[in-house]
């Protein structure tokens, strides 16, 4: 019988199987203090290091190499919006796939572009600090660590440079793309701002939605609409909070 191990990811406690894979890459207390102390440490996954993550961090890896609560495509490139510190842009660099990964947050930017050295992915991975909105700059909220962006109003705010997913698509979706974004409730109009024939590049889209405000779950309607009138099929979908966020994956028929 495994023994398990409880963390804290984000806003809930999961019980993981404390498999030997995670035992000999990491150690229970490396992930103990992290998780509940917040200290700073590196970690391994799936032969992949990441340097100096606290716990927001370390909940980000759990979610996608333990948990796997991000769906699995087969892509050539993929457009990582909101890479964060690489998670998802690291494991399908591993793969053989090349990754835009897009992150705004400059000190989420700077761990990023750390992983990625790390792991001697400099030529599979164009890291570009951009937030995907429809204007030439956007404003931030931050959450009180600044490790990570917030639709929610809060103290912390900063103003960063913007890009169009369109323009994104144009330049870069080559061959099987597949587009990730997880950005805060701008998936929303990025997504409805999308074109016919840009959504025609791409062959697969997964994205976190989140129901910040009234007029959310009506967004996401449309945006689902939209990828079902442009050939889209719906292949995943996964909730959390009793529906606040979730995952959905839209695979082209």
């Amino acid at each position: 019988m495994n023994p398990y191990i409880y963390l804290a990811v984000f806003d809930r406690i999961v019980r993981i199987p404390f498999h030997l894979d995670i035992l000999f890459q990491n150690s229970f207390w490396d992930l103990f203090s992290v998780n509940f102390f917040n200290s700073r440490k590196n970690f391994v996954f799936n032969g992949i290091s990441f340097l100096d993550c606290n716990r927001g961090d370390l909940s980000t890896l759990i979610e996608y190499f333990v948990l796997g609560e991000y769906p699995e495509v087969e892509c050539d490139v993929l457009i990582d919006c909101g890479a964060n510190i690489g998670a998802v842009s690291l494991g399908y660099a591993k793969k053989g796939a090349f990754v835009v990964a897009l992150e705004p947050v400059p000190s989420i930017y700077k761990k990023l572009n750390i992983n990625i050295k790390e792991n001697n992915n400099t030529k599979n991975i164009l890291p570009l600090q951009r937030a995907v909105c429809n204007s030439d700059f956007v404003e931030l909220y931050l959450h009180d660590s600044t490790t990570s962006s917030t639709k929610c109003r809060s103290k912390n705010s900063i103003k960063v440079k913007g890009i169009t997913l369109g323009s994104l698509i144009q330049k870069y979706a080559k061959g099987k793309t597949s587009l990730k974004m997880d950005i805060e409730g701008e998936e929303y109009p990025a997504l409805l701002s999308l074109s016919n024939s840009e959504l025609d590049s791409l062959d697969s889209i997964f994205f976190e939605y989140h129901f910040y405000d009234k007029e959310a779950p009506s967004l996401l309607k449309k945006c689902s609409d939209k990828l079902l009138d442009n050939e889209f099929s719906l292949s995943y979908s996964r909730e959390y909070l009793g529906g606040k966020y979730g995952i959905l994956l839209f695979k082209k028929n």
